[in-house]
């Protein structure tokens, strides 16, 4: 007997999926929508009745209470696991791409080379006195394959191939991506749509090196946050009385410190 959307929001798979995002876990809805997709006819053409009916992006994206790429990244992810993805290799080149991190998720950069060429911007980084040029990059992320993402992004019709010139590897695009793009605003690099003429708002006035020379400073900051909750979670214990505490008593005092900070706020 086939499956049917009643049974669907019935599943396990789609009551984990939401009970994810309703956790309120910043970064988890790449992982929901792929939770929630994995048991899925994923095309409106595949008919297997051993699956939940196909629901398109924009809907399971309003069920879930995510942002429709979520979805999309999720299925372009699954699909490719499920029956190979198309090579793309003509499409995109990712032939000097430098990898950088660890994780199963990506955040990526890149370019058409012809804006690079005729850059009449430069930036000037003060620790080795060298001008280095500065040209639209777009920023964006995904949790399926790097290639796939950006060709489906800049379409079939094309003058030049775009360019993937960096590709941060972390086990949270959403949260690495928006702190990229946070210090970039503030750095005045953002080409808002709104007075620019480019298409999308994750264009940027960068280059690799500035991007790398960022992700290692999110890193380093995220480091001494760490050190600096830990630190403050073992003082608590050894207030109680705990001198030498296990890995689980710390996890429960920073439970205790940030879950009731973040309450509080």
């Amino acid at each position: 007997m086939a499956k049917t959307y009643d049974d669907y929001l019935e599943s396990p798979e789609f009551k984990k999926a939401k009970f994810m995002v309703q956790e309120g876990k910043r970064g988890k809805g790449g992982k929901a929508a792929y939770i929630a997709l994995s048991m899925m006819n994923l095309d409106k053409h595949e008919k297997n009745e051993d699956l939940y009916p196909h629901i398109n992006d924009r809907k399971l994206a309003k069920m879930l209470g995510i942002g429709k790429t979520a979805v999309f990244n999720a299925r372009d992810r699954l699909k490719g696991e499920k029956w190979g993805i198309e090579k793309v290799v003509e499409k995109v080149d990712a032939s000097k791409a430098k990898v950088i991190g660890k994780g199963g998720e990506s955040v990526y950069l890149y370019y058409f080379p012809a804006y690079k060429l005729n850059s009449i911007y430069y930036i000037k980084y003060i620790d080795d006195s060298h001008e280095t040029p500065i040209y639209p990059c777009n920023i964006g992320k995904t949790i399926g394959d790097v290639k796939d993402r950006v060709s489906d992004q800049t379409g079939q019709q094309l003058p030049e191939k775009p360019r993937i010139a960096l590709v941060i590897k972390t086990d949270d695009c959403d949260s690495l991506e928006t702190e990229i793009h946070y210090e970039l605003k503030s750095r005045k690099k953002w080409l808002d749509p709104a007075f620019e003429s480019v298409v999308g708002r994750e264009w940027f006035l960068t280059n690799p090196v500035e991007v790398e020379g960022i992700v290692k400073s999110i890193d380093e900051k995220r480091k001494k946050e760490k050190t600096e909750k830990l630190e403050k979670a073992k003082q608590l214990l050894n207030a109680l009385g705990i001198n030498d505490p296990s890995e689980t008593q710390v996890d429960t005092a920073l439970e205790v410190l940030y879950s009731t900070k973040n309450s509080d706020e």
